[in-house]
């Protein structure tokens, strides 16, 4: 891309330095929002995600990369992919399960309670799993099925050329299932010597890499804290000694929303006070930093599409 055009593209996206950004360099999640979704319309590109992952450069992948072309075989590369996948981003839950019969299920996506990924973003990664397996194997990839958070678009011909299968589309999650010949498919440069001491260097350099988890359970714990006195982002702050603003730039970093996390603990809290029968509805949310019952009454529907009193005290219908 001309130097003038990712000038513009960071001026859009008032990410200033964006010409500047290392292979290392942490991207919040916001940013790496903004980009899959409006470089894709910039490009006029229909398929741009699909296209990225046909095109992708293992060099991209830095450590990780070496790691993975040279294990053992396919399901030993998406192992460690998973293990080390901090080393390329935050703001993923990445897993692979292996079923009994040697098929691979590769699910990834955003971090549970937050919003999906931007389409191009999603098939992006889920094919770049495809094609780099297949590249470093030397061996075609049968995916046996996939599927999107996002919904379907228009035309489905680019996902069939890719994956070879009909995906299925607005999903709980994004992921791809290897069939188990391609799961077992032994990679061309394995070297368990070489692997060995890229793992050396991998652990160091997780090790290094901030952990957002710490950092999210105490937030959430301040949100617990100042449940039944306003739940002002400003006390939510002073309780983590950190200034407003400063809080607001960590929650965007991870992707999150101040009011979606205040919604999933409130939700939380109110289907573990709903099991005991002696709290009524006022009470509940009361303690849930609700000005009036009906306000709670609105925000358990909007959170589960029916009321308190719809869900009744069952547990297992909470």
């Amino acid at each position: 891309m001309p130097p003038e055009r990712r000038r513009s593209i960071a001026a859009e996206l008032g990410l200033s330095k964006l010409e500047e950004l290392e292979p290392d360099d942490r991207v919040p999640r916001h940013v790496l929002d903004d980009l899959w979704t409006r470089i894709p319309e910039w490009s006029g590109d229909a398929d741009f995600g699909l296209h990225f992952a046909e095109r992708a450069s293992p060099r991209a992948l830095g450590l990780l990369g070496y790691l993975a072309r040279h294990s053992a075989t396919v399901g030993d590369a998406v192992a460690r992919v998973v293990r080390y996948q901090r080393l390329l981003m935050d703001a993923s839950d990445v897993d692979a399960v292996f079923a009994t019969d040697g098929a691979l299920t590769i699910a990834d996506g955003p971090q549970v309670g937050t919003e999906p990924w931007p389409r191009h973003l999603a098939e992006a990664v889920m094919g770049c799993f495809v094609t780099l397996a297949a590249g470093w194997s030397g061996a075609p990839i049968r995916v046996e099925s996939a599927a999107f958070q996002h919904a379907e678009p228009a035309s489905v011909a680019g996902h069939l050329a890719l994956f070879g299968c009909h995906p299925r589309f607005d999903q709980p999650r994004n992921y791809i299932v290897l069939s188990p010949a391609s799961a077992r498919q032994p990679m061309r440069d394995a070297d368990a010597a070489l692997v060995g001491y890229l793992e050396q260097a991998a652990e160091a350099r997780l090790e290094a890499v901030p952990h957002p988890d710490e950092w999210v359970e105490r937030l959430i714990g301040a949100i617990e804290a100042e449940l039944g006195s306003g739940l002002s982002l400003a006390s939510v702050a002073e309780r983590l000694h950190v200034g407003p603003r400063t809080l607001q730039r960590r929650i965007a970093e991870l992707g999150l929303s101040y009011q979606g996390l205040v919604d999933s603990v409130r939700r939380r809290q109110a289907e573990q006070l709903l099991r005991d029968p002696r709290l009524g509805l006022e009470e509940i949310g009361e303690r849930l930093g609700f000005a009036d019952p009906s306000g709670f009454r609105r925000a358990y529907l909007r959170w589960t599409g029916t009321t308190p009193r719809g869900r009744g005290r069952d547990p297992h219908q909470l």
